[in-house]
């Protein structure tokens, strides 16, 4: 039986060594001087004692000079040189990833592991360059710059409880997984006159409704995006256009269908109202935190959505609200009843204990 084949791993040099060491033992060998070399290379002293000392590179004129006086081909010379030159790079490069080693306690590293994102690993310059390989970055400060062209202007200003880190793993999560999904030209049309069955989704069991809800979402050109939230995440959704189209980006922050629904219908309202330019973090609806226009607006275009005006004023004539008007207006709307009862406690209607068992609990499959 053949031995079985294992693959070498590339050799990487801990010092970076100029050519210019080994043309000197070459013409020492040789019994050449430094200044016999430059008069047979027809070159000055000083640029050969310049590429002896690591000071100037081996160009590809020079390697062919070298060929001829040394009678060691072009390519030797030049290989020589691209060695040292990557050598350099990668060891400069390294000790900058050394610096990086005091940010891995911002992002949620073991967490990664956990969803598969990462590998596990004690060295820290390892956990530094899975984190970059898996952001696509060349290191953190390029992530930072690369996230606040959209985000990070927003997250400073409105958000300094939201993670940078963090997001900028969730997002990546979601441009991962909204690489699966084929999208069709994005339509307006198609997305507002698929609401009514977007919201009759909310009934089936999320086995269900993921795949049904990236369906229509596909053919109006809105890719939704499931994604697994970290600890101490607090972002319910998260809307951005990627090459024209509007990507979703959704968690099960609260555990409850009926966020998620409220959710989903936020930001449906931030790609039908707001500037396709911008893009929206959705941290919920939190009464002690002011919230802007646009934020008030998808927030106005959620409720209306989900329960028109016209039938949500039927609760608020009511002396006494019933569980059996909570179920009949439910299927009226074909929409799941628990998100009739958070919005109803929301707005003060009825109290938080009230009719809690017709709401769905959420969580994420192993």
């Amino acid at each position: 039986m053949d031995a079985p084949h294992v693959k070498a791993e590339a050799y990487s040099p801990p010092i970076a060594i100029p050519p210019g060491e080994t043309l000197q033992e070459v013409i020492e060998a040789m019994r050449m001087s430094q200044s016999e070399l430059a008069l047979r290379l027809g070159r000055p002293p000083q640029m050969v004692n310049e590429i002896i000392r690591g000071k100037k590179a081996i160009t590809p004129d020079t390697a062919i000079q070298l060929e001829k006086v040394t009678s060691l081909p072009w390519d030797f010379w030049l290989s020589l040189e691209r060695i040292y030159q990557a050598t350099e790079a990668r060891l400069a490069y390294e000790v900058k990833l050394r610096s990086q080693i005091p940010r891995l306690a911002n992002f949620p590293y073991s967490e990664m592991v956990r969803y598969g994102l990462v590998p596990a690993s004690r060295d820290q310059i390892a956990k530094v360059k899975s984190l970059l390989n898996f952001l696509r970055v060349a290191n953190f400060d390029a992530l930072e710059a690369y996230i606040s062209r959209s985000f990070l202007a927003y997250h400073q200003r409105s958000e300094p409880s939201l993670s940078l880190e963090k997001l900028a793993v969730w997002l990546r999560m979601g441009e991962i997984e909204g690489e699966r999904i084929r999208l069709q030209p994005y339509s307006e049309t198609r997305l507002k006159n698929a609401l009514p069955a977007i919201r009759s989704l909310s009934k089936e069991s999320p086995d269900a409704f993921i795949p049904h809800l990236k369906e229509i979402g596909a053919k109006c050109g809105v890719a939704f995006l499931f994604v697994r939230e970290f600890r101490g995440f607090p972002v319910y959704g998260l809307t951005r256009w990627i090459s024209g189209h509007p990507h979703i980006q959704l968690s099960l922050r609260g555990k409850r269908s009926d966020f998620l629904w409220f959710a989903i219908f936020h930001e449906i309202g931030h790609v039908l109202l707001h500037n396709k330019r911008q893009a929206f973090i959705d941290k919920g609806r939190n009464p002690y935190r002011p919230m802007g226009p646009l934020e008030t607006g998808a927030n106005r275009f959620a409720a209306d959505a989900l329960i028109p005006p016209e039938i949500y004023a039927r609760f608020r004539g009511t002396y006494r609200i019933t569980r059996e008007q909570i179920l009949d207006i439910a299927d009226e709307l074909d929409l799941s009843p628990g998100i009739i009862v958070g919005r109803l406690q929301h707005d003060g209607l009825v109290r938080f204990n009230q009719f809690n068992d017709l709401f769905q609990r959420l969580t994420w499959a192993d």
